[in-house]
Formats: C-alpha cells, structure tokens, sequence
C-alpha cells in the first residue's frame, strides 16, 4: 500500500484536542517550520513528500533539499495524533532519481519529544538541530555508499543467503514487501540485479540491492517508515564488513 498523500491532506488533518496529559503537534505547524528555517538559511526545497496512515493519526513527511548530482540531503519527520510515536527529527539522504531513501541512524535519542507539556516550545528548536545535522550525516552517507558500491556480487548464491537471512530473521521486510523486492530486482530501471532465469546480470554491488530494497520500504506505515530505513541501512553495512 502507498501512504503518500498530498500536502493539503497531510496539512488539513483533524488535530486532535489538548489534554492534560496530551499535547498535540499540528501538521500545519511542522511544515510551516520547516519551510520557514530553510528560507531564512536559503536553502531550498527541491523534493516534499508526505504520508499519512488510513486512520489520518500517524505522520511522516521529508524535505529534500540540494546535496550531490545523484543524492539530496533529506530532513525526514515522524509526527502522530494518537500518542503512538513521538514527534522526531532525523537526517539523511535521498536518491534523486527514484526517490530512494537513506537514513544511517535514529537520531531520535536527541531529537525527538514527547507529545506532553510545552512540546511546541521544543518543536523549532527541534527542527533547528535537525536541519544544521544534514551536512554532517549526507557526509557519512556518502561514505557508506562508497562501501556499498565497493561490493560486488560474484556469486549469485550470496545475494540469495542475504535475501534468505532478511527473511528467516524478519528483517527489514514484511512479507508482501519481499514481493515487491522480486519484482524489482528483475525489473528495477535502473538497478536489476537478476534476468528471467535468476542468474547475475554483470556483477551487481550492494548499492544496487539496497535501492531494489528501499523501492519496498515505500510501502512502509509512516509510524515505521524511518526505523525500516535505519535498520536496513545497518543490516547491510555489517553485510559487507562481514564479507
């Protein structure tokens, strides 16, 4: 399923009302923010996607903004009306040319609040942070793609025991999202791995499974969106390092 939703529908979401124990952050808020930091550091805007679940309560939206010829430096934002995540910042990357994502860590520890008390107090200032941390994460992105690109497949059996242990481990991928990464590694445009009879088609490098992987986290919930790309991010540097 596709969560992607225009802007207005992301903005115009009912908030929900203020408790005692509750403080909302309005979408309208977030982005509103969001464009307000990049202007005043003239910074501009070159992608915006936003997402939102069936129930219109759980958020994810990404700013991406200039960074190399192939990869955007990307401002991703987790927000929720129903208390299941807190509002967090994050930062990394974004593949220009299918919109892939790359997120290296889960900077929530520190930028990341509660929806409780004064949150909007911390909401710009949160964002703020966020935003003067792109430079210094696409840096270390660009390193790891580096690493991913260095690894090429040889053997079509290892690219079939990486697959096998993301599926027996339950990592990363739901089960109806390894249905997607079939299809695009043998039909990917820009990055098939595989032909018709399974067999390697060249040698294919980690960075070209990575994005065939990331084209099924498109269907992630927004509550999850962000964690799926951190940990698939991990999971297949370690891969390479193993090897």
């Amino acid at each position: 399923m596709d969560y992607k939703v225009e802007k207005s529908v992301f903005m115009d979401a009912i908030v929900p009302p203020r408790t005692a124990s509750y403080s909302p952050v309005p979408n309208r808020v977030i982005v509103d923010h969001i464009q307000d930091h990049l202007r005043r550091q003239n910074i501009p805007i070159l992608q915006e996607s936003y997402r939102m679940n069936s129930t219109g309560n759980q958020f994810q939206c990404t700013f991406v903004t200039p960074g190399t010829t192939d990869l955007g430096m990307a401002l991703y934002i987790t927000n929720s009306y129903d208390k299941s995540r807190k509002f967090s910042v994050g930062a990394g990357a974004v593949v220009f040319r299918c919109s892939n994502g790359l997120i290296r860590t889960d900077l929530r520890e520190n930028f990341s609040r509660k929806h409780t008390g004064d949150i909007m107090e911390d909401v710009d200032y949160l964002i703020y942070n966020g935003i003067k941390s792109l430079r210094d994460e696409f840096d270390r992105i660009n390193q790891d793609k580096e690493q991913l690109e260095s690894f090429t497949f040889k053997d079509v059996a290892v690219l079939h025991e990486l697959i096998g242990k993301m599926w027996l481990n339950e990592l990363v991928l739901t089960t109806s999202q390894f249905s997607i990464l079939h299809s695009h590694l043998h039909g990917n445009e820009w990055h098939t791995i595989l032909d018709e009879d399974n067999r390697l088609i060249g040698n294919p490098s980690m960075w070209d499974f990575y994005n065939n992987v990331t084209e099924a986290l498109k269907s992630n919930l927004p509550f999850n969106y962000v964690d799926k790309h951190v940990e698939l991010h991990n999971f297949l540097l370690d891969e390479v390092a193993r090897y």
